[in-house]
């Protein structure tokens, strides 16, 4: 089974939404919806906005990993058919974490391993981004832009409902998603 690991660099970064919209996204797909992974306490079903489907594809899975550190994030890479998504904040903290992710991945010494990581910058704050991001390229990035909805408790928002630069983040965050998982 072919699992997209959300984990997250620190709490509040944003993994629970990503993996909520990334299976909102895929809940109508014809070859069924993934397996909604995650913890009780973690409010990924709620997030997700229920977690009833009408079909459920038996070889795909999202699961929220929630906060790891970049070893044990490693080891969830090489342990199989596992897509790493890692969460940071998009702050220039969050990017030295996510490096210390990359990092750690590329430590493993395959290759081939690292076509299987991506990473997400959200946007935590209104007003900050990191300085660079330099160190990251190679990788797919996705960056999400602040927005209210993003951060409200309870269903994660369509990306309909989502100001421009957000809806187009989010919508790319889902495609990506979806292709990790094909």
């Amino acid at each position: 089974m072919m699992t997209l690991a959300v984990l997250s660099t620190s709490s509040g970064a944003g993994s629970t939404t990503l993996a909520a919209t990334a299976f909102a996204g895929l809940r109508g797909s014809p070859v069924g919806a993934p397996t909604l992974l995650g913890t009780d306490r973690g409010g990924l079903v709620e997030r997700a906005g229920g977690d009833e489907v009408h079909a459920v594809n038996p070889r795909a899975a999202i699961w929220d990993a929630g906060v790891h550190t970049p070893n044990a994030a490693a080891e969830v890479l090489a342990s199989g058919e596992c897509h790493l998504v890692v969460v940071a904040p998009a702050t220039d903290l969050g990017v030295a974490d996510a490096r210390a992710f990359v990092d750690a991945a590329s430590a493993l010494g395959d290759p081939r391993l690292m076509e299987r990581v991506s990473l997400v910058l959200n946007q935590v704050y209104r007003r900050t981004s990191p300085r660079s991001t330099t160190v990251l390229l190679g990788l797919p990035l996705i960056r999400v832009p602040w927005a209210a909805a993003l951060a409200t408790p309870g269903p994660a928002p369509s990306p309909g409902s989502l100001p421009r630069k957000a809806r187009t983040a989010v919508e790319g965050w889902m495609h990506h998603a979806a292709t990790a998982l094909s």
